[in-house]
């Protein structure tokens, strides 16, 4: 099976193709695309959700190496917005509030210790 999103003309389309080789397709528009992607992260987290062990400790996620990030002010300077590359070149960003930012900023050093203490090469 294959899913598949490409540009088609001034859209985009959508192609399934099942096991046997039958295809199934629907053409997007720009706005179908980015309302899909919003809902695509929804649906990532409720299907991850299922794989947390009822009880546990710890829960399944979805996580995306990151290995470049951009910060910049939004077009009115309220808030700040973080972009996070993927190695695959893939960008999102987030609109951070200035209360979010310095709480990013507080418990960034916390984590960043907790990684360093955790790591085997900062334990010789």
């Amino acid at each position: 099976m294959s899913l598949t999103l490409d540009p088609h003309d001034n859209d985009f389309v959508l192609r399934r193709v099942d096991a046997s080789g039958a295809s199934a397709e629907i053409v997007l528009s720009d706005d179908d695309v980015l309302s899909l992607s919003q809902s695509a992260q929804l649906l990532r987290d409720r299907i991850l959700s299922k794989r947390t062990p009822v009880g546990g400790t710890v829960s399944a996620v979805f996580a995306t190496p990151v290995v470049q990030i951009g910060l910049a002010p939004d077009a009115l300077e309220e808030n700040i917005l973080l972009t996070l590359v993927a190695p695959s070149g893939a960008q999102v960003t987030f609109s951070l509030p200035s209360h979010i930012a310095r709480h990013l900023v507080e418990r960034l050093p916390v984590h960043l210790a907790k990684a360093r203490a955790a790591s085997p090469a900062t334990r010789q």
